[in-house]
């Protein structure tokens, strides 16, 4: 957990301090978050902040940002906090998680076709390496992913979030703003 503060520490004083310096200091933030993946690889917070990080910042070749990385490290993160939460380790998934992943599935946009081509792929990156941190960069090989175009699936998830969130008796304000 200290490399996954550390990091988070780090990304915000950046952003605080301006978007350059925030862009500039993203590479430190990456390695102690990976750091944290190597150490703790059921950690659900890890990779949903990798995601975000892999997600926001550009990608080649001014950068390391990658809408595909972003895309399985937000799967692998919503599903490691779902484990989380069912071994009891931490209460319920934020839905934040969920919102995040949409995010990222939009901007990524493949078809039907292209996610079906991809998957194969994806699923055999996963598998020759042991590191944690590439292989979660291909984890989407290996779950089941709808048969729906990134957008349809990201509007699928949208409208989840929406119906569980209406389901609620009250909202808290983190549950306010992620409706």
């Amino acid at each position: 957990k200290g490399y996954y503060w550390k990091a988070a520490c780090v990304g915000k004083i950046s952003q605080i301090r301006n978007l350059l310096r925030a862009f500039i200091e993203a590479g430190t933030v990456r390695e102690l978050l990976f750091k944290a993946g190597r150490l703790a690889p059921n950690d659900g917070e890890i990779w949903y902040v990798l995601a975000q990080l892999y997600s926001m910042i550009p990608g080649f070749p001014i950068s390391f940002g990658d809408a595909t990385y972003a895309v399985s490290l937000g799967r692998k993160g919503l599903a490691a906090r779902k484990a989380q939460d069912a071994a009891g380790t931490e209460p319920n998934v934020p839905e934040d998680y969920y919102i995040q992943l949409a995010r990222e599935l939009e901007r990524r946009g493949w078809s039907i076709a292209e996610r079906e081509q991809r998957q194969p792929q994806e699923a055999k990156e996963y598998r020759s390496t042991s590191d944690p941190i590439k292989k979660n960069f291909y984890y989407e090989g290996v779950v089941s992913i709808p048969k729906l175009s990134d957008r349809e699936e990201a509007i699928q998830i949208d409208r989840g979030v929406v119906a569980r969130l209406q389901a609620l008796p009250k909202l808290n304000q983190t549950q306010n703003d992620a409706l």
